[in-house]
C-alpha cells in the first residue's frame, strides 16, 4: 500500500518541477511575447482603418509584427536547447508590454480616429517615414552620433583625468574644486550664448558644450571615488613596495570605478539634452535639426520617427555605459588545513637551507601622540622592545590601548613622535616589502582575483614576470590552489584571510606584522586558522609581531606576549612561554600563563 501512496505522491513531481525550471519559465514567456506580436499582426490586417484614410504601408506594419512573432517563436525553441538563449526571457514581459502598447496606439489613431491627426500618427505613418525618408534620417542619426560621440568622449576624458587629480591631489583639489563649485549650478545649456560666440562655428560650440554637460558629472562621480577609496587599500600597497604611480593606477582608479560609471550614464543623459537643444539652435545636420525641420512643416509623423531613432541608440549607450553588476555567490569554507605538510616548491621559502630567515626588530624608547581638537592625545609611551630573528612575539591589551599604532609605526605607515624603531640596526623611515602586514580584514581588492591579489607585491615592485611561480607556491601553501580566479566576494572569511597570508608571503617578508588578522572569523575557523599560522611560521621562519586582544590565541601563537597599559601605553609586563609547539589548548602550564597575564590586566579575580 505504502508503494501506491509513493508512486501517486511521486507522480506530478516531474511536470511541476519542469514548469518551475528556467527552462519552462523561457518558453512560457517566449510564446507569450510572440503570441502577443501575432495578435497585434492580425488586429491591424483585419480590423479595417478609418474610412476616408489613406496608410500605404498598413500591410507593411502587419508583416513586419508577423515576422517578429514568428523569430520569437523560433528563439524561444532554440532556448530549449541553447542556455545562453534562456536569458531572453527577461524581455519577455517587456515585449508583451510593447505589443499590447502598439496595439492600443493603432486601435486609437489607425482604426477609430479618436486622436486628431496630424499631431498623432499611426504606426504605419512612422513606419513610412522611416522607408521614404530613409536617406534624410541615416544622414541625421549620423551627424548626430559623431557630434555626441565627439563631446562625449572628450568630455568624459577630461572629467576623467580632472576628477582622478582633484581626488589624488590636494594642490589640483585647491585649484579646480572653487571652478567646479561655479560651474556646477549652471547647466551646459546656459552656456550657449557665449560658446557660440567664443567658438569659429557652431559644430565647435556643440562639441564644447556636450563635453561641459558630461565632463561636469564624471569628474564629480571620479573625484568622489578617488577621495573615498578604502585607506586600508593604499596601506595594503605601500606596504608591499607600491610607488605613488602604482597607487593612482591600480588602486586609486580601479577602486573608484563603479562612481566612474555612473558619472558616466548621469553625463549621458546631459548629454543628449545639450546634444538636441545644440542642433536646433545652429548645427545644420542632426536629429535635432531633424525635429525643428518637421515641426516647421507640421510632420510629426517625421518628427515621432526621429524619436523612434534615438531609442536604439540610447538602449545601446546605457548599455555600455553601466555594466553588470557580479552575481554575490558565496563559496563554501570546508575546514581544510593549509597544505603545509606537502613540501612545495622552496623557492619563495628558503633562503641558503636557513629555516630562521627573519629580521631583528628594535623599537628605542617610542611614544606617539595624536592630534585631537588641537589637543595632543597620547598614545604609547617610552615603549622599548626587541625582538630577534625568528622570533614570535605577542602585543596583548584591549582595544583602544595603543596596539595597532604600534604596529603602524613598524610597519613604517607612521612616524613616532619620539624615539627610534630600527631593522637589522636601520632607522624604519618607509614601509619596505620586507616588513608585510596582515590587517584583521583581509582587505583583498574586489576587482581582482585571488591570483591577482596574491600577486600584488610582485607586481607593484615590477617583479611578477620573473618570480610568477611564488604565487602558485603561496597559494599551494595556504590551501587555495583551486580558487586563483576566484574573487574576493566568492570566499569565505577564512579563505579571505588565507589569501591575505598568501599574499603577504609570496613577497619573503623578513617580519610578518599580524593586526589582529583572525579577529573577524567564527572560534571554529579561527582555532584552524590559529594552528595553521604557527605552520606557516614555523615552515618559512620569518620574525613574527602579533597584535591581540585574545590571551588564549596570544599563548598560543607565540613565545613571548607582551602586556601593554592603559593609553598611554607602555610596557607593563613581559611573558615569556617556553611551552614547545606544536601546543595544546588543555595544558595546565597555558593555564598558569594564562592566569599571570589576566593578573597583570586586573582580570584575575574573575578567572
Amino acid at each position: 500500500m505504502s508503494s501506491v501512496v509513493d508512486e501517486v505522491s511521486s507522480g506530478p513531481k516531474p511536470a511541476l518541477g519542469f514548469l518551475a525550471s528556467p527552462a519552462a519559465r523561457s518558453l512560457i514567456g517566449g510564446l507569450a511575447a510572440a503570441a502577443a506580436w501575432l495578435a497585434v499582426a492580425a488586429l491591424i490586417t483585419y480590423w479595417p482603418d478609418k474610412p476616408d484614410s489613406d496608410w500605404d504601408y498598413t500591410d507593411d506594419l502587419a508583416a513586419l509584427c508577423g515576422a517578429l512573432a514568428i523569430a520569437l517563436a523560433l528563439a524561444v525553441f532554440a532556448g530549449v536547447w541553447f542556455a545562453g538563449l534562456q536569458r531572453a526571457r527577461r524581455l519577455a514581459p517587456w515585449l508583451v508590454a510593447l505589443a499590447l502598447f502598439l496595439a492600443a496606439w493603432e486601435a486609437v489613431t489607425a482604426k477609430l480616429g479618436w486622436l486628431p491627426l496630424p499631431f498623432f500618427p499611426p504606426p504605419q505613418a512612422i513606419l513610412e517615414v522611416v522607408i521614404d525618408d530613409r536617406a534624410r534620417l541615416g544622414a541625421c542619426i549620423f551627424a548626430s552620433f559623431r557630434l555626441l560621440a565627439t563631446g562625449y568622449f572628450l568630455g568624459a576624458a577630461v572629467g576623467f583625468v580632472t576628477g582622478v587629480a582633484i581626488g589624488w591631489s590636494r594642490l589640483a583639489n585647491y585649484w579646480i574644486h572653487p571652478i567646479l563649485r561655479f560651474i556646477g549650478p549652471l547647466p551646459a545649456t546656459a552656456w550657449l550664448p557665449l560658446a557660440f560666440f567664443i567658438f569659429p562655428s557652431s559644430y565647435s560650440a556643440s562639441i564644447f558644450l556636450i563635453a561641459l554637460a558630461t565632463g561636469f558629472p564624471v569628474t564629480v562621480l571620479t573625484w568622489s571615488g578617488v577621495a573615498g577609496v578604502n585607506s586600508a587599500y593604499y596601506d595594503i600597497a605601500r606596504t608591499l613596495g607600491a610607488s605613488q604611480r602604482f597607487l593612482v593606477l591600480k588602486v586609486a582608479i580601479p577602486a573608484a570605478m563603479p562612481h566612474v560609471f555612473v558619472g558616466l550614464f548621469m553625463g549621458l543623459g546631459t548629454s543628449f539634452a545639450v546634444l538636441v537643444v545644440a542642433e536646433m539652435l545652429g548645427v545644420k545636420a542632426g536629429l535635432g535639426w531633424y525635429l525643428q525641420w518637421a515641426q516647421g512643416w507640421a510632420a510629426y509623423a517625421n518628427m515621432y520617427a526621429a524619436f523612434v531613432d534615438h531609442g536604439p541608440f540610447v538602449l545601446w549607450t546605457d548599455h555600455a555605459a553601466v555594466p553588470p553588476a557580479r552575481p554575490a555567490t558565496v563559496v563554501a569554507e570546508g575546514f581544510g588545513t593549509m597544505v603545509v605538510a606537502a613540501a612545495p616548491s622552496e623557492r619563495a621559502y628558503t633562503v641558503n637551507n636557513d629555516p630562521v630567515r627573519g629580521t631583528t626588530l628594535t623599537i628605542r624608547e617610542v611614544s606617539h601622540r595624536f592630534d585631537l581638537e588641537g589637543q595632543p592625545l597620547p598614545v604609547l609611551d617610552r615603549i622599548s622592545l626587541r625582538i630577534g630573528r625568528g622570533e614570535f612575539v605577542a602585543l596583548l591589551g584591549p582595544s583602544g590601548w595603543g596596539k595597532s599604532t604600534l604596529l603602524r609605526l613598524v610597519a613604517g605607515l607612521d612616524s613616532p613622535s619620539a624615539g627610534s624603531l630600527l631593522v637589522e640596526g636601520e632607522e624604519i623611515e618607509g614601509p619596505d616589502p620586507s616588513r608585510v602586514v596582515v590587517f584583521q580584514d583581509p582587505t583583498l581588492y574586489p576587482w581582482r582575483t585571488v591570483w591577482s591579489n596574491v600577486a600584488l607585491g610582485l607586481e607593484a615592485r615590477g617583479q611578477l614576470r620573473t618570480h610568477r611561480e611564488r604565487i602558485e607556491d603561496a597559494l599551494r601553501l595556504v590551501g587555495l590552489t583551486g580558487f586563483a580566479n576566484a574573487y574576493p566576494h566568492q570566499l569565505s572569511g577564512g579563505m579571505s584571510q588565507r589569501a591575505a597570508l598568501a599574499r603577504a608571503l609570496v613577497n619573503d617578508p623578513k617580519l610578518l606584522i599580524l593586526d589582529e588578522p583572525l579577529g573577524q572569523l567564527d572560534s571554529l575557523t579561527r582555532i584552524t586558522m590559529q594552528g595553521e599560522l604557527v605552520s606557516l611560521w614555523q615552515r618559512a621562519g620569518f620574525s613574527a609581531l602579533l597584535v591581540t586582544h585574545d590571551v588564549e590565541e596570544a599563548l598560543f601563537l607565540a613565545g613571548r606576549v607582551i602586556v601593554l597599559s592603559e593609553r598611554p601605553a607602555h610596557i607593563k609586563a613581559e611573558i615569556v612561554n617556553t611551552r614547545p609547539y606544536p601546543r595544546h589548548r588543555g595544558d595546565p602550564q597555558l593555564a598558569e600563563l594564562r592566569h599571570q597575564v589576566f593578573a597583570h590586566l586586573g582580570l584575575d579575580a574573575t578567572w
